[in-house]
């Protein structure tokens, strides 16, 4: 194992704590076989947007997870040089203040949320995701359950526009990739069921 793999795998492990990988990969938003990998040294460095989400929980610079990783600084040295009073959740932070947002402010953060997902994906709905990765796979609807741990029922629920559980979208992010190849993350399929069962509800 090379230091810097092995300093990763200590990183999200400390990170990590008692916390089940699954939600700890919703928490850190990188999906769960991504941080199989680092915890077992599969993976030296954290590159592109797995980077980035690794540098938005801990709320250091780049620089500072490049030292880390280099052996210039310790992990303790490391998280002991975060901010204090800033907790790396920011996500959940956010998601506090909702209820204290007016109805208006509401409707146009919902608004311009389903904008930003529309233009980031190229899909419409969960179905369509599983519909393509079949294809490009050439996989039957038994390969992907046998893959993703998922029902053959279950996946014909989904193929048919069922909405899927946050068991179910953890366990497509196994699988599930975009067109550059990099996986679906937990949230941006969380992000997508739920744009497309409100569309569907409000009549889109």
């Amino acid at each position: 194992m090379a230091e810097g793999t092995s300093r990763l795998s200590a990183l999200i492990s400390r990170l990590k704590g008692k916390k089940g990988l699954r939600p700890f990969s919703r928490d850190i938003n990188v999906d769960p076989g991504t941080l199989s990998g680092w915890l077992s040294g599969d993976v030296e460095t954290p590159r592109g947007k797995n980077r980035e989400a690794l540098i938005f929980f801990l709320g250091c610079t780049d620089e500072d997870l490049s030292r880390y990783l280099a052996g210039e600084v310790q992990l303790d040295g490391l998280l002991r040089n975060l901010p204090q009073t800033e907790q790396p959740l920011t996500l959940n932070r956010v998601l506090s203040w909702l209820p204290t947002l007016s109805l208006n402010q509401l409707a146009r953060l919902a608004e311009a949320a389903t904008e930003l997902i529309r233009r980031r994906t190229d899909c419409h709905s969960i179905s369509d995701l599983i519909e393509t990765e079949l294809r490009n796979r050439r996989w039957t609807l038994e390969r992907l359950a046998e893959e993703v741990d998922i029902s053959i029922e279950a996946l014909i629920g989904l193929r048919n526009g069922n909405k899927p559980t946050e068991e179910q979208l953890l366990d497509l992010t196994l699988v599930l990739t975009k067109p550059d190849g990099s996986r679906w993350t937990f949230d941006e399929l969380n992000a997508i069921s739920c744009t497309h069962h409100t569309n569907h509800v409000n009549g889109g």
